[in-house]
């Protein structure tokens, strides 16, 4: 069967009038369903080029690049604050991040060794990041190489660097970017992307202990299946297991659905998964909590 069943599905990949459409494909001989190719015999029947799909993410990225830049330059009076303490002025400091990194380099090599942290290992703190083992008590500078990799290095408490870092943590958390993009802001005014959607674990207690995580999305595009699939890989890495599918669509049924009050929101799931009712809204709200 074709993948094209009715006029208007027809006319919409065509990028023509309904009535376009149906026209050029009585001339091509076709019948619905159609095909690719059926669609691409069609096209010399229209008299005027085939407008190609557009890309649905193509302007929603181009749409997200300027909300990093609106927001960077909202918060651009925190930038230029961490600019003045370290460097003495406003405007970036360096041309670019291979410039940048030279001076975190020395800087580095000024600062000595990081005792405190000593037990860790000699894993790098990027390392321990990535594998999900970075403790969220120690302190490390964040950044994304020349080179497009992202990397870290541990600092001393009240250094140089540790400025740098406390200033790319506040910015980072204003603006919703990453650390390491906003770092990179700092150093080399590079635009810092605020990704579509932001997890972060929830660390709590004197042993700081992972006890949930936090979900934001950015943009209001950004489709329901992303968010869920992104929360279970996340899930996935944090808790070295695979979070069942229903707990990925509770948080994010729950993010949709946040202005609702509880017994609302447990009407509402009812009525969309009949096969997966809760008896009360607040079996739901504990359903959410476990998400």
């Amino acid at each position: 069967m074709g993948k094209y069943e009715t006029v208007p599905a027809m006319a919409k990949a065509l990028g023509v009038k309904p009535q376009e459409a149906v026209a050029a494909m009585k001339k091509a001989d076709l019948h619905l369903p159609l095909s690719d190719a059926d669609l691409k015999e069609i096209g010399p029947h229209l008299g005027r080029p085939v407008r190609k799909p557009r890309d649905p993410f193509r302007n929603a990225f181009y749409h997200a690049y300027l909300e990093s830049l609106r927001r960077s330059i909202e918060h651009q009076e925190d930038t230029f604050a961490t600019r003045w303490e370290l460097f003495h002025q406003m405007k970036a400091p360096f041309a670019n991040m291979k410039e940048a990194e030279a001076w975190i380099a020395q800087e580095t090599e000024r600062q000595g060794p990081v005792e405190d942290i000593d037990y860790l290992g000699k894993l790098s703190p990027y390392e321990l990041w990535r594998d999900g083992k970075r403790p969220p008590w120690s302190s490390a500078l964040d950044w994304r190489g020349d080179d497009g990799q992202e990397r870290a290095v541990w600092v001393i408490k009240g250094g140089v660097l540790d400025l740098l870092r406390e200033g790319s943590e506040k910015l980072a958390e204003k603006i919703g970017c990453a650390v390491h993009r906003a770092t990179n802001h700092i150093l080399a005014d590079e635009v810092p992307l605020v990704p579509l959607i932001d997890m972060r674990p929830i660390f709590e207690g004197r042993n700081h202990n992972l006890t949930g995580f936090s979900i934001r999305v950015n943009y209001p595009w950004v489709p329901a299946e992303l968010v869920a699939d992104h929360y279970a890989a996340y899930k996935k890495v944090w808790t070295k297991g695979r979070p069942s599918p229903r707990a990925a669509d509770v948080a994010v049924f729950l993010l949709w659905h946040s202005k609702l009050t509880w017994p609302e929101k447990w009407r509402e799931w009812n009525r969309l998964n009949p096969d997966r009712r809760y008896s009360s809204w607040q079996a739901l709200q504990a359903a959410g909590r476990r998400a």
